[in-house]
């Protein structure tokens, strides 16, 4: 059946929570991670993200900051996922994603349109210290 053929998923889990993602033609990548406060948020910002996405981050502060930092590195795991290819072959500072400060907001919505590029969305779950996000590859 060539509907099958054109079927790709993505797994992901933390805390209780798992999540599949499936598209048909489609490369997609999900991740989840709990918002919370992390020692050192910064520096690790600062070996993994690009200059540009810690300058965003250091212009955060509070639960913003915490926000826009496990929700992007959700972002950039997701994308790494839909593409096939693992955080050491890419290097997490091999790409970004300019909108940083969208990411700090409680509930951010869609990225870009979905005909050009990853289109990623805050899928928002019932747990409020949680992060979802689903991204598509074209």
């Amino acid at each position: 059946d060539p509907t099958v053929r054109g079927l790709k998923f993505n797994l992901s889990h933390c805390s209780g929570m798992v999540c599949l993602a499936i598209s048909l033609n489609r490369d997609v990548g999900i991740d989840s991670e709990i918002l919370a406060p992390r020692r050192r948020m910064i520096s690790i910002a600062k070996r993994f993200f690009t200059e540009t996405e810690v300058q965003a981050l250091e212009d955060l502060e509070g639960d913003a900051q915490t926000r826009a930092f496990c929700r992007l590195w959700n972002l950039k795991e997701a994308y790494v996922k839909a593409r096939g290819l693992g955080i050491a072959a890419v290097g997490l500072d091999n790409f970004e994603f300019p909108e940083v400060q969208l990411l700090g907001h409680p509930k951010p919505q869609v990225s870009e349109s979905p005909t050009k590029g990853p289109h990623w969305q805050n899928l928002n779950p019932k747990h409020s210290t949680s992060s979802l996000i689903l991204l598509l590859h074209t």
